[in-house]
């Protein structure tokens, strides 16, 4: 997912993940997952949402990943390593449309990087994609500038991770200049279950021009974007989503535990005082009319469930 406004972060990153859906290398069977979720997980869906993008508004904070139903939370400057514990064992994707084309559903954290004034001039994502007919739970990265020019951009794991387990999503810029890693550590067999290292242009171990954000989304691979008369869109995304409803799409429940932030041995919780955006798409000024996402806080930005259905019958 590569686009238009490079100053807003997750225009570009959303963007960036279009490469998910074009690289997924899955088969065709059903991709329907964890259909059946624990009483816990249960109560995301029968409780009222805090918000949802019909009573959201934006306002002037920033929104970037806008090809897709998506909900973002922006951290300040200042900080070189950020973690979010995901139960991804009460997590439900079913990513697969009436016709058998799919779209990519993603639960992963990113990283800002600004020059000496203060200006965005770098990013990354990492974390967990599930692409394809066949999907499975896996690690990404995407970076918008790596360290080396022309050196990879885009990368999925062929580790196919445990939906049944939980996982603590790390990415780490503190080790050195101009280097990330992105860990996925199963919280539920104690270890890692699988990690990557990567360069990106101009970050600073120190996190002095770093800052980091959470991103839950779905996203449109290029064969389902039309608009709601059948005709090919390359950006209407409005009609793009109001065209891939009532198919069946949602993942729902994806509950965070515990986000926390950090520079050096200065552990925080990832609480709204650390926060400088949170953010949705759609939102209350989006025409879109039925509930594609719900946010159900415990805490902000600490701990939450998210949930994303793309279906207005029930």
């Amino acid at each position: 997912m590569l686009k238009k406004n490079i100053i807003s972060t997750l225009l570009i990153s959303a963007l960036l993940l279009a490469g998910c859906a074009n690289n997924g290398e899955n088969g065709s069977a059903s991709s329907a997952q964890n259909e059946t979720s624990s009483a816990e997980s249960e109560v995301a869906e029968v409780r009222t949402p805090d918000f949802t993008n019909l009573t959201y508004d934006n306002g002037s904070g920033r929104m970037g990943d806008t090809d897709g139903p998506a909900y973002v939370v922006y951290s300040k400057k200042g900080f070189n390593k950020a973690t979010v514990d995901i139960r991804l064992s009460a997590v439900e994707v079913k990513n697969v449309k009436k016709n058998n084309r799919f779209v990519n559903a993603y639960i992963f954290l990113g990283i800002d990087v600004y020059d000496a004034n203060g200006y965005w001039i770098n990013c990354a994502d990492a974390g967990l994609c599930y692409s394809g007919r066949n999907g499975y739970w896996h690690l990404f990265y995407n970076i918008y500038k790596p360290k080396t020019e022309g050196a990879q951009s885009w990368y999925e794991s062929k580790v196919k991770l445990d939906a049944s387990h939980d996982y603590r999503l790390i990415l780490d810029s503190s080790e050195e200049d101009k280097k990330v890693i992105i860990t996925i550590y199963d919280l539920t067999d104690d270890k890692v279950a699988d990690s990557k290292e990567f360069g990106i242009a101009h970050s600073l171990a120190s996190g002095a021009n770093t800052s980091f954000l959470q991103n839950y989304a779905l996203d449109y691979p290029e064969d389902v974007k039309f608009d709601t008369k059948g005709n090919p869109s390359a950006n209407d995304w409005v009609e793009i989503t109001l065209f891939n409803t009532d198919q069946g799409l949602y993942m729902k429940n994806v509950e965070i535990t515990r986000a926390t932030l950090a520079n050096g041995d200065n552990e925080v919780d990832w609480t709204e005082e650390h926060t400088s955006n949170r953010a949705m798409w759609p939102d209350k000024n989006i025409a879109i009319d039925y509930e594609v996402v719900k946010v159900y806080k415990e805490s902000f930005d600490n701990a939450f469930t998210v949930t994303f259905d793309m279906n207005r019958r029930k």
